[in-house]
């Protein structure tokens, strides 16, 4: 979604863009933020038992070809296809995918053996088959250059721009307070309930605090749920209400774009206690609203320096709660016009930027010519 809103930005005549096969929900959020591409390529894979079927899969298996998007995507003109983590070439069509990060080389307790083997094994072959791989760090760049040396150079780091209509930040914040039926003052934590994520560093610093006697309020969102780790999230939630937590640590499920956003501008700030991150998109977003942010100190977060951050230790709840604690006592809710403003403008630019590194680098793989 930030990506075509950036193309549209640096210059909507520069790049025709086509969504190839999007899910409904993809295509929702575009409207609801005012975008589209210039057209929606569908196509499905041959029937199977069939003799197309056949020859598509051998060339998948023994070419690490991909013959039936090759056929589509150059018959309509196609010169360059993006996607996550492109597992096969096409013969006519150049190819750019996109790695978020290598999470397993630093967390390998986050992911079995086999899962560590076969996401190595993913990301070699991306970058064997991709002529260019975009990262969103330096970090995720000299990661994948220790894992796949022989085509370091294929990676292009190119850092995200986060964006919101204007209309985000014309609605008055405080309608979530109402909505939601929530204090007026919050911190906002909107991470998925992924073990990586670290919502047990809040809990401990929210209890901290309550026994020394300040009682601050997390609101938190997003899907409560982790495949790796089922019982993550319900064993979270139980320590909330055995330690008579549920007043302070407030979660209001999965919620649209729109109240995200508005969640941020009424908080005092946005919380990011994250063991790691290809890329911190929620504190992209809160730098674009002018939202104050406390977050881990991990590399990525260095990386993407917003402004007047505080950093703490991610393994060190007590450090956190001091954070929580200053905050609480010297920030007021809701809208600051002119941090708004200053963010805004800067989020504009970066917007442009963004969608012109990237329209250059689209011809310049494009410029690769034929196979």
């Amino acid at each position: 979604v930030n990506l075509l809103a950036a193309l549209r930005a640096a210059d909507p005549r520069a790049v025709e863009t086509f969504l190839i096969n999007p899910d409904s929900e993809l295509l929702a959020n575009l409207d609801e933020l005012g975008l589209a591409a210039d057209g929606v390529i569908r196509y499905a894979l041959p029937r199977r038992r069939t003799p197309r079927s056949f020859l598509d899969s051998l060339a998948r298996r023994a070419l690490a070809v991909d013959p039936t998007a090759d056929r589509v995507l150059a018959g309509v003109g196609v010169r360059v296809a993006f996607g996550h983590g492109l597992s096969f070439r096409l013969r006519h069509v150049r190819t750019a995918s996109w790695i978020p990060d290598v999470q397993h080389v630093h967390l390998p307790e986050h992911f079995s053996e086999d899962e560590r083997e076969r996401r190595s094994a993913a990301f070699r072959r991306c970058l064997a088959v991709s002529d260019r791989v975009v990262v969103t760090s330096a970090t995720v760049r000299d990661d994948l250059a220790r894992l796949a040396p022989a085509h370091a150079e294929k990676c292009v780091v190119l850092h995200p721009a986060s964006a919101f209509p204007a209309a985000v930040y014309q609605a008055e914040p405080r309608e979530v307070v109402t909505a939601y039926r929530l204090p007026e003052k919050f911190f906002y934590l909107p991470n998925h309930f992924w073990t990586h994520k670290n919502h047990a560093a809040v809990l401990e610093a929210v209890r901290i605090l309550r026994d020394r006697g300040d009682r601050v309020v997390v609101v938190m969102t997003g899907i409560a749920a982790d495949f790796r780790a089922p019982l993550h999230a319900s064993e979270f939630f139980r320590k909330v209400a055995e330690l008579g937590l549920r007043e302070q640590l407030l979660y209001l499920g999965v919620v649209p774009r729109r109240q995200v956003a508005l969640l941020m501008r009424q908080s005092i700030a946005v919380l990011n206690p994250s063991l790691f991150e290809g890329w911190g998109y929620s504190v992209a977003e809160a730098a674009a609203l002018g939202k104050r942010v406390i977050i881990s100190d991990i590399p990525i977060h260095r990386e993407q320096d917003p402004p007047d951050a505080t950093y703490v230790p991610p393994d060190d709840p007590s450090a956190l709660a001091s954070a929580l604690a200053s905050a609480w006592h010297r920030i007021q809710p809701g809208r600051e016009p002119e941090r708004e403003q200053r963010a805004r403008a800067d989020a504009a630019r970066k917007l442009e930027s963004y969608g012109a590194s990237f329209t250059a680098l689209m011809y310049e793989v494009a410029a690769l010519g034929s196979r």
